[in-house]
């Protein structure tokens, strides 16, 4: 099953998300097969980095969430201030 992730994060975070930028990497890393797509969503003068979007394959939901919960962002603080998670079907029209 495909999961599309949509993570904003709290307004004010700005510093603690780049000083967590090694361990998130490092945590994507672990997921490198099942991730089709992520990256950064940031501000329309592309400035400030507001959080992050991702296509990842896996088995359910709750496979989807607990990359989530074990993500730096989420750990550090709550850098996330809003997730979402929905059903993606790839190549489907």
């Amino acid at each position: 099953m495909h999961w599309m992730i949509k993570c904003r994060s709290k307004p004010g975070t700005g510093e603690l998300r780049k000083a967590t930028i090694p361990a998130h990497r490092a945590h994507l890393e672990k997921y490198r097969d099942e991730t089709w797509f992520s990256g950064p969503i940031f501000t329309d003068d592309g400035t400030s980095a507001i959080g992050s979007l991702r296509f990842i394959e896996f088995p359910d939901r709750a496979a989807a969430e607990a990359l989530i919960a074990n993500e730096p962002y989420t750990q550090a603080g709550g850098i996330y201030g809003h997730v979402t998670i929905e059903r993606w079907l790839f190549g489907h029209v």
